[in-house]
């Protein structure tokens, strides 16, 4: 998820210039859709991706997702990970749960 807060409009990524952890993975359903996830008011950024294609190995404590905002301005955010064996059905990371 990508929240929207007063320095950041998640609404405003240009989603095709996304790319998470060490490999650049690319959103795994070609765009997002949008929530309020935390339940603020303002319209938040939830995005999945292939986790066989992050390049995030286990044990790894962080990892970012980078692109640009539409006009053409970067970003990137990195958040503290867990990762969680194979066998076990979810990966954590900071607030959300990656599959």
């Amino acid at each position: 998820v990508l929240y929207t807060t007063d320095d950041f409009d998640a609404t405003m990524v240009d989603v095709s210039t996304l790319a998470f952890g060490p490999w650049g993975a690319a959103i795994a359903h070609n765009n997002g859709h949008y929530s309020d996830v935390d339940m603020d008011g303002d319209i938040d950024l939830v995005l999945h991706f292939r986790t066989q294609e992050t390049g995030i190995a286990s044990g790894a404590d962080e990892a970012c997702i980078s692109g640009e905002l539409y006009g053409g301005i970067p970003f990137e955010f990195c958040d503290s990970i867990m990762t969680v064996p194979m066998d076990t059905p979810t990966l954590v990371t900071g607030d959300s749960l990656i599959r």
